[in-house]
């Protein structure tokens, strides 16, 4: 099972310090756990029992891109995954599936695995249009990559209304949304995706929600910010 840890946007120099220098000597199985810090903090975390991941990623392959971080940097810092696509930068940002598409082949060409974030806001929830929302971001993203690149590919199904609410869907909806995108991914590519949870995950629910047959890890935000939450859920 899979976990990532999304920092966002926290912590100060000598909290990341502090926070790297916890995760150290984990020894973990390759590819279990995936720290994904600030861009300034990429270079505090040493990827040793555990791989480096970064928040976004720039569409842009290099130049006069004042802010911006392209795919060849994140690589070269021992980045090898990346999250696109998170409902933070859909709202905020106002990034379209079309740009998330870019970022993803820049993050391909680099051999950095995209960790593409869906998932239906609270009122396409209550007009039932879950499936709708989570299946049009997807197909619109991944249309146009080869077979080969779709096979690098995670999914991570974070409903919109339940990141940093406390709000969690019923283990039987998660199954659901997820079992329809595996199938759909199947009829479309005829590939396999995994496919990660994220959405207020913490230790109190993490037991019951690992439990779900068709889940593959998790994307975690806040609860992952204190390392002694990893560690335990770790266990």
């Amino acid at each position: 099972m899979l976990i990532v840890l999304n920092h966002k946007m926290n912590f100060l120099k000598e909290e990341a310090l502090a926070y790297a220098k916890e995760m150290e000597g984990l020894f973990l199985k390759e590819d279990q756990l995936i720290i994904c810090p600030t861009y300034t903090y990429l270079p505090f975390f040493e990827p040793i029992g555990y791989s480096l991941g970064a928040q976004d990623v720039s569409h842009y392959q290099n130049g006069a891109h004042t802010g911006n971080v392209s795919a060849s940097q994140l690589s070269s810092l021992s980045v090898r995954y990346a999250i696109v696509g998170h409902s933070e930068r859909r709202l905020f940002e106002k990034e379209t599936s079309e740009l998330i598409h870019e970022k993803m082949k820049e993050l391909l060409d680099h051999h950095i695995t995209p960790i593409l974030c869906v998932g239906e806001s609270l009122e396409e929830k209550e007009r039932g249009e879950t499936l709708f929302r989570v299946m049009q971001e997807i197909e619109e993203s991944l249309q146009g990559f080869t077979k080969d690149e779709l096979e690098q590919i995670i999914i991570a199904y974070e409903p919109v209304w339940a990141i940093g609410t406390g709000l969690v869907p019923k283990e039987e909806e998660i199954d659901r949304v997820i079992k329809r995108i595996k199938e759909q991914v199947f009829h479309t590519w005829q590939i396999e995706m995994p496919v990660l949870y994220g959405g207020s995950v913490n230790q109190n629910n993490i037991s019951s929600l690992r439990e779900i047959p068709s889940l593959d890890g998790f994307l975690i935000g806040s609860f992952s910010l204190d390392p002694k939450n990893v560690k335990s859920i770790l266990k």
